[in-house]
């Protein structure tokens, strides 16, 4: 996820984003999966 990498959004920021311009269905818990499978679930990182 390229927004997360430039931006440094928090999840709730993330899940947020992604409601209003991807997909208004998408779920907290989907997308903390996601980012979990893809390595990018901690910010420090």
């Amino acid at each position: 996820m390229e927004i997360r990498r430039l931006c440094l959004l928090p999840l709730d920021d993330l899940v947020s984003f992604t409601r209003e311009f991807i997909n208004a269905d998408a779920s907290r818990s989907g997308i903390s999966r996601f980012l979990r499978l893809e390595g990018l679930s901690k910010l420090a990182d």
